[in-house]
């Protein structure tokens, strides 16, 4: 019974423990990139698809990765701080959407990082920790750092994908909670100081119609200090509103950029980054 059980154990361990190199090679492999003359992107739906990868690599000569995904979370974003090399360039976009997102709804698409877990727990975060840890049981099998994306096509007219309603209903259920998230992308924000990189922040525009609509909620205020608040963390930090061409529709929906607009300000952010890169906020309206 005794060498039954002791073969047991020791199939277990042996299982564990291959099961963990497995997964640390195939991690490694889906995480690396060329750290020197490279820029990373960081992101949700706003920078995927607002941003054209291969020709902002072309404009800037640079190897371009992003870790952008389509509803990212803090999770996401410090896993990227985690996975990003130490005195990089960085283009991050902390968005609006992403800031009034509960936690609930945010992707968690990152691969696992204890990191991460470890100080998202220390800061009170662990709504979702455990659901997050679970999930990443599965080693990542394609890559974390993303070279292209499919941007949104031109339109004549913005498509409706979701009601002016479901924004209510954001910037209503983000007032108890706004704050709290905006401590934790700043305290990344430290974290990312701390690795001795250069940030350039990207804040992309909203369709007249949503902005307008905003105005109607309190939360409207702290959204727009979120800015002010990045500035605080940067002795020389500047924001530079810069406006889009508009001979033809830029946005897609409400939210988003067409292919258009992201070309139109891949371009001018391209050029910006050529001449200077020193950290600024670029507010694209």
């Amino acid at each position: 019974m005794k060498l039954f059980l002791r073969k047991i154990l020791n199939f277990s361990l042996f299982s564990i423990i291959s099961y963990s190199v497995f997964y640390f090679i195939i991690f490694q492999i889906n995480t690396s990139t060329k750290s020197i003359n490279s820029i990373y992107f960081f992101g949700d739906s706003q920078i995927v698809q607002g941003i054209n990868l291969p020709l902002i690599t072309k404009i800037t000569n640079t190897n371009s990765y992003s870790a952008a995904v389509h509803g990212a979370g803090v999770y996401d974003f410090y896993t990227f701080i985690d996975q990003v090399p130490d005195s990089s360039k960085i283009v991050l976009s902390i968005s609006k959407l992403a800031l009034i997102r509960p936690d609930i709804n945010e992707a968690n698409k990152a691969p696992l990082s204890f990191k991460a877990l470890k100080a998202l727990y220390s800061q009170g975060y662990n709504t979702t920790l455990k659901k997050i840890a679970r999930e990443k049981i599965k080693p990542p099998l394609s890559s974390y750092f993303k070279i292209n994306f499919n941007l949104y096509p031109n339109n004549e007219s913005i498509v409706v994908t979701n009601p002016l309603s479901d924004y209510k209903e954001r910037y209503l259920a983000s007032e108890s909670f706004l704050r709290k998230k905006q401590k934790l992308y700043l305290n990344g924000i430290n974290k990312l100081i701390t690795k001795n990189c250069k940030i350039v922040f990207v804040e992309f525009p909203f369709h007249k119609i949503l902005n307008d609509y905003e105005h109607n909620f309190t939360v409207r205020h702290e959204l727009s200090n979120f800015k002010i608040k990045i500035s605080e963390l940067f002795p020389k930090l500047k924001i530079d509103s810069i406006k889009l061409p508009n001979k033809k529709n830029y946005m897609y929906d409400y939210t988003h950029l067409n292919e258009y607009g992201a070309n139109s300000l891949t371009k001018i952010l391209g050029g910006k980054l050529n001449k200077n890169y020193s950290e600024k906020i670029y507010v694209f309206h």
